[in-house]
């Protein structure tokens, strides 16, 4: 009996206190929150688990401990490694080509500049912290979550947990937070301007772009070397046409894993006696502020017809995973559904399954004649419509129509 009684007492049911419990439930919201609503889950769900393995007592399986979780942390955050591969996948993923066509763009990335500085001057004059700790928490409001680390684990490590949990919450929330804000700042008929053609940008354009940005920011601030570098260097791998295989480890499997691994790293920071305290609270309350303080309004989808202006419904899919493909194909009527299928080839072969996909639950909801009213618009030249028989063309866009209703690309869309 006295053996048992001993067993227990160093198990870790024995030495779960109420603060344990409390992240058991913030762990809980989290994959809740990526299973459920799939907010961010490549992130929310590695940060959840993080922060559960990192609350089981006696484990030894927070970033602070020296089990496996501790040596990633020490091995790829406390050495500033992972942030800066997310940012060569990052630019391997990213085309710059719209905002090179349209460079008054440039401007919109200074709108997150000014909730920065408003949260960094707040926390410093108004709640004590550091000067170091406040531009920690006024980076939230960049929305970038490996920023948010990168920055943490040089300024301010003990503010890591918080501070990325709070960027990664914030950039899932964006669907909640852009109807409103567009809303409040903009009239309806601003918002039904229709933006045109961006002026056609060259590959040689492409690929001094990643150069030169390069150069000239990390001349201008050395410091941004390692992010702004690594981004740059990602997006050359995408544009020079000639690196594909590294083009695609650096935004496919790579990316994957140092998510994997950050996501991880960074929830298990949140241990209990680290996390539970008056900071916490002013982090996540600052990066609100950073933010702009929008979170108004139910998600956008989930509105009435009237709460939006009877403006449609918008489910996009930027990724070809089956299962996120069948979830939404599942909430859709067919019969009142206009389903855009955008491919640069027409030969993909993920987004042209999908396009089967789409276009037989079309044909079951409304008849293959119906089915057979399609648009095709293609930038600069003419097309045949099936997309297995198109003629090249640099761009596609092919819209299944159906009813009464055929419009034209760019056209107000009323479903």
């Amino acid at each position: 009996m006295q053996a048992i009684t001993e067993l227990l007492s160093q198990s870790g049911l024995a030495n779960i206190g109420w603060d344990n419990l409390i992240m058991y439930l913030i762990a809980a919201a989290l994959v809740y929150l990526a299973i459920r609503k799939e907010y961010e889950p490549l992130l929310l769900i590695p940060i959840g688990f993080g922060i559960l393995l990192a609350n089981f007592p006696l484990a030894d399986m927070s970033s602070y401990d020296s089990g496996i979780i501790g040596m990633i942390y020490s091995g790829g955050i406390k050495t500033e490694l992972l942030p800066p591969i997310i940012f060569l996948g990052v630019g391997a993923l990213t085309d710059f080509r719209p905002l090179l066509g349209r460079p008054l763009t440039f401007l919109l990335g200074a709108a997150a500049q000014l909730g920065i500085f408003i949260a960094a001057i707040g926390a410093a004059t108004l709640f004590g912290f550091s000067p170091k700790e406040a531009a920690t928490i006024g980076i939230i409001g960049g929305a970038d979550g490996p920023t948010s680390i990168f920055l943490a684990a040089q300024l301010a490590p003990h503010l890591l947990g918080p501070v990325a949990l709070a960027a990664y919450s914030y950039m899932a929330l964006v669907p909640m937070i852009q109807p409103p804000v567009m809303r409040l700042l903009t009239t309806r008929k601003e918002r039904n301007i229709q933006m045109g053609e961006p002026i056609p940008v060259s590959h040689r354009a492409v690929i001094w772009f990643p150069i030169c940005t390069a150069a000239i920011t990390i001349l201008a601030v050395p410091s941004s070397g390692p992010l702004i570098g690594m981004l740059m260097f990602g997006n050359l791998l995408r544009e020079s046409g000639v690196t594909e295989r590294l083009k695609k480890t650096a935004g496919g499997s790579l990316i994957d894993v140092v998510t994997i691994f950050l996501g991880i790293s960074v929830g298990a920071t949140m241990e209990a006696s680290h996390f539970l305290n008056a900071q916490t609270l002013m982090v996540f309350g600052l990066g609100a502020v950073a933010l702009r303080d929008a979170l108004l309004g139910p998600y956008w989808n989930e509105r009435s017809e009237e709460e939006r202006d009877h403006f449609p419904r918008l489910h996009v899919l930027d990724n070809p995973d089956p299962h996120t493909f069948r979830r939404m194909m599942g909430r859709l009527d067919p019969a009142k559904t206009l389903f855009n299928v955008v491919s640069k080839s027409g030969s993909t072969a993920e987004t042209m399954a999908q396009y089967l996909v789409a276009r037989g639950r079309v044909e079951e909801a409304v008849g293959e004649g119906l089915a057979e009213e399609v648009v095709d618009h293609v930038t600069g030249e003419a097309a045949v419509v099936e997309p297995h028989r198109r003629q090249p063309a640099q761009r596609h866009l092919v819209a299944l129509l159906h009813g009464s209703q055929v419009v034209e690309h760019g056209h107000p869309v009323e479903v």
